[in-house]
């Protein structure tokens, strides 16, 4: 609550912007928001194993940010031809972690 009104008082500048970011980085209601943005509908498809492996993963690269991109490497066939065109395809919990 401290937070918030102190938020409330800085209504400009850099500090307003500091304790909004620190403030949602802290909010599961955010996460939540950011889980289901990346997987639509994830209550239905998704393991709840999945998630909540996702859900420790982000929560741990919201406390140490990354220094770099977190991606899978994937081939796809070129079109027309035999040669594979290489994909860097980010990870689930990247996804998550770049929405928020």
């Amino acid at each position: 609550m401290i937070r918030l009104n102190k938020l409330a008082k800085e209504r400009n500048g850099e500090t307003f912007f500091t304790y909004a970011e620190e403030i949602l980085r802290r909010s599961d209601a955010h996460l939540v928001m950011a889980i289901n943005h990346v997987f639509p509908q994830w209550q239905r498809k998704e393991r709840l194993d999945f998630i909540m492996r996702v859900t420790r993963k982000v929560k741990q690269m919201l406390r140490n940010p990354p220094n770099h991109i977190e991606y899978k490497r994937k081939y796809i066939p070129k079109p027309g031809k035999k040669e594979l065109r290489p994909l860097g395809v980010p990870t689930p919990e990247f996804r998550v972690y770049l929405h928020m």
